[in-house]
Formats: structure tokens, sequence, C-alpha cells
């Protein structure tokens, strides 16, 4: 990771660590380097209150090189990955902090091929944020234009429907939008595939973007959906590129569970390549064993939708995802999609004729336990030989019945231990017995 992106962009609190200041210098950066090649770019922002201040500072940025922004106004980030390949603008750039409370804020930059920047065009735009590259100063003949591109989310609306093959009306859908960016497509896309929907969380006001709704508290989705009876429920976080799901029985489905579902229906057809799925080392246990009994073998990359669509490319994947419910159906759009995983899972159960807990039924879950430890100094406790001897103890013990994960958090000097294992009691003891090795070990 750079000084200031992360694995899902250049992250911080609105107005503080992430200011217009910020984002004019990411604009002009992202505008010099976008006037060699198409000199446009397009953008687009979520519901959060800071989302039009580091919007229009971006623009004032890119436009100040002479680079033209094409601007959706609202909308998801997938809109923004599709439209930089469809219409061949140089860099997608989405305002938003994703699943993150509404103080927070992020730029997600894609590039000319609908992925995510790589760590070189990220230094670039670095250096230029800390003055260690002074952009040449611009004309007042070359100034980049502010082209409004709001019509451009039906047109990606228009292309996640057409990918829907099976319709059935009457399907009642809960979709809970996250009062973030799917308010202004989800509820459009399942009503032109002639499903029933009924809508939560679609109310955005820029201070209750994935307040207690959404992905990350699928509560009110799992009580809607029983209360309405219907035939399942969605969730998406507040730029859109996550999907959780809830079945007709109020239980939660996550991306582990979707993409054990897509799985086996793509590789039905002959269209899941290699039988290979990608996903992270987040990834349940239950569900690896799951693909394995059902012929598909999993591949897992690092936390982050980013590394899962890099080795994707490299094996020529065709689906990939996170637990957390990044998806990518790689064949139709080469980015996360909450939306677009959500109208395919819909599509495989209205062709299958089966109910959403029926789809994931052999993909159960195994008990996992997480817990984190403060510690004196991460990077030191991590590569400690007691603490690898610890883990290979334990993952002994286990054998194939379960698994260690033990990491440092990426913003806090904090260490993660995490197991699964066949019951809860058994991830209780070894998370206890792995923080109690540490703790005695570094005397905290």
């Amino acid at each position: 990771m750079g000084r200031y992106f992360g694995t899902d962009g250049y992250r911080g609190v609105a107005n503080e660590n992430l200011s217009a200041v910020h984002a004019f210098k990411i604009g002009e950066a992202c505008g010099d380097m976008a006037m060699s090649h198409s000199k446009k770019i397009i953008l687009g922002q979520d519901t959060r209150l800071s989302s039009p201040l580091l919007a229009n500072a971006f623009k004032a940025g890119c436009m100040s090189r002479g680079c033209d922004v094409y601007d959706l106004k609202v909308t998801s980030t997938p809109c923004v990955a599709f439209h930089v390949i469809r219409d061949d603008f140089h860099f997608g750039v989405m305002i938003s902090a994703s699943h993150n409370p509404f103080m927070d804020n992020g730029i997600k930059i894609f590039n000319h091929d609908g992925v995510k920047i790589s760590d070189e065009i990220e230094n670039i735009i670095e250096d230029v944020c800390d003055g260690n590259i002074v952009l040449s100063p611009s004309s007042s003949h070359n100034i980049g234009k502010d082209i409004d591109f709001s019509h451009g989310v039906n047109m990606y609306i228009d292309y996640c429907v057409s990918t829907v093959a099976h319709k059935n009306l009457t399907r009642k859908v809960v979709l809970d939008c996250a009062n973030g960016s799917t308010t202004t497509t989800a509820q459009k896309a399942f009503e032109a595939c002639g499903f029933d929907v009924h809508v939560i969380s679609n109310s955005p006001t820029g201070l209750n973007i994935n307040d207690h709704c959404g992905s990350t508290h699928p509560d009110s989705l799992q009580k809607t959906v029983l209360e309405l009876h219907a035939f399942c429920g969605f969730a998406y976080d507040g730029d859109g590129d996550r999907l959780i799901a809830v079945d007709e029985l109020g239980q939660i489905v996550d991306g582990d569970q979707i993409m054990f579902a897509l799985g086996k229906h793509l590789m039905s057809q002959g269209k899941l390549h290699d039988n290979v799925i990608i996903s992270t080392i987040m990834s349940n246990l239950g569900f690896i064993k799951a693909c394995e009994s059902s012929g598909m073998h999993v591949i897992q990359t690092q936390v982050g939708d980013k590394y899962v669509f890099s080795k994707m490319r490299e094996t020529k994947a065709s689906l990939g995802g996170e637990q957390s419910g990044h998806l990518i159906l790689a064949d139709l759009l080469p980015s996360g999609d909450g939306l677009l995983a959500s109208l395919q899972l819909m599509d495989m159960l209205m062709q299958s004729k089966q109910s959403l807990s029926a789809a994931v039924s052999l993909c159960q879950p195994f008990p996992q336990l997480l817990k984190n430890l403060r510690v004196k100094d991460k990077k030191i406790t991590m590569s400690a030989p007691y603490l690898l001897e610890v883990i290979r103890e334990v993952e002994e013990k286990l054998a194939h019945e379960g698994r260690v994960l033990v990491r440092a958090s990426g913003t806090e000097n904090l260490i993660r231990v995490m197991v699964e294992a066949s019951t809860q009691e058994t991830c209780e003891y070894y998370v206890n017995y792995i923080i109690q090795r540490i703790e005695n070990e570094e005397r905290i």
C-alpha cells in the first residue's frame, strides 16, 4: 500500500485528511495523465454529505489540466467501471468510502480497462499530492469541460437488465440500498426485470448512508423478508460493489455462499473457466470444502478485491470475490458489482426453480471466531519466531478440519487472530490459546 492509497483507493475523514485540496490535487494528477490519451475522465459519487464537495474539487483539478470530465452524478462504483470500458475513458473515478459511515469518504480510480489503477500510477498521484512532482502551468485556453453524463446511469441499468434471461412476476424481492449509490439503480433494474420489488433504506439524507442498513447491517432486511414472505432479499453497501443476500427463511447468505451457488451454476453450463473460483484468505473453510466436493477448485489471494481480480486475470477465471460480498463476474464486468451479482443470482434461481436456501444448502460455513489483541508493535509480533511456532502447532492439531489466520490490522496496532473449526468451542479454545501465548511472550 502507498502513502495515501490503500487496497480500495484514497480514504480519509472528509474535510480533514481528505479535503477539497486533496481532491483537487488528485484531479490535477489524473487530468494531466489523461491528456496524453483520451483526454476524458468519467466521474461518479455516492450520497454522502461530502461527496459533492470532493467531486467538484476533483473536477476542477482535472479541468485545470484541459481534461474533460463526464459526470454521472450519484451512481454506483460498478457503473463507473462499466463506462470506462464501454466509452473509452482514460480513468473512471468514484467518490465514495464504500461501507464506511458518512463522515468518511474516498476516491477510487479505475484505469481504461475498468480495473483499479496500478501501484505505479498511485505513486505518481501521491507525488503530485506531496509536491514531489510539480505540474507545469496550464494556459487559459487549456481548460476542460464539465459534461453532464447522468443519463449514463440508465445505460448501465439497461446493460445489467440485458444479462437476465429468466423473469418471474410473482417473485417478491426485498432490496436494501443502504441509503447509498444503489438508490439510483437497484429498484429500476429489478422492476425492469419484472420482479415484485420492495425497497428499504432508499432515502439518502447525506448522513444516513450505511447507518444500520446495507450489507454490513442486514438485520432490517432479514426482518422485512420474513414479514413480507419474500422470495429473498439483497443488501448492497454504500457504493454498490458489495452484496449480501437473505434467503426466504431470513438467513444471511454471504459472499462465499453466493460464489458457491453461482460457481456451481456456471460450471453446469460450461462457463466456469477451468472450474476455478478466486477468493481471499478470509473465505470460510466450509466454502472451500463445498467447492471441492462439487468439482470446483478455489485459489486464494490476500484480502482486497484488487488482488482477487489480478489473480482472475492471471488465471482467466470467470468468477471471484470475497466473503464480505465483493463479487466479480469477469465475463460480464471486470469489477465487483452487487447489483449485477444479485440479478445473476435471481436469474439462476428462476432457471433452476430453486429457493435461495436450497441453492446454498451444500455450502455451510464452519464456525469461526475472530479476536483482536492490541500489541506494542504489530510488525515485530508478526515476525516473532514464537508466533510462527504457535501457529504451526495449532494448524497441526486442527489438521484438515480447521484453519488458523493471524494477521496484522492495516490501520491499528492490533493482531487479528481467527480460527475456524468444526465446533465453536474448538474455535474459542485455540483463539484464546494463541492470544494467551502472545500475552505471555510479550508481557502484555
